[in-house]
């Protein structure tokens, strides 16, 4: 049979893993975000990139009508 004081050490403990647990879940939340939000970043320069040279495209293939080539 447990005394009172293992009984209180247990639920202290039991708390403290508790508390522990959420704030890691917290934080493993907290980088998931800014690794998508990152994420988002990179995917629209990587657009802007492209849209980049689609419109170079776009340009040189109306030159290239335009100039009966």
């Amino acid at each position: 049979m447990k005394t009172q004081d293992e009984i209180s050490k247990a639920q202290k403990e039991a708390s403290d893993a508790i508390f522990q647990a959420k704030q890691d879940a917290a934080n493993q939340i907290q980088q998931v975000k800014q690794d998508a939000s990152n994420e988002i970043l990179r995917i629209k320069e990587e657009i802007k990139k492209q849209e980049e040279v689609l419109k170079k495209l776009k340009e040189d293939a109306e030159r290239k009508k335009t100039s009966g080539n």
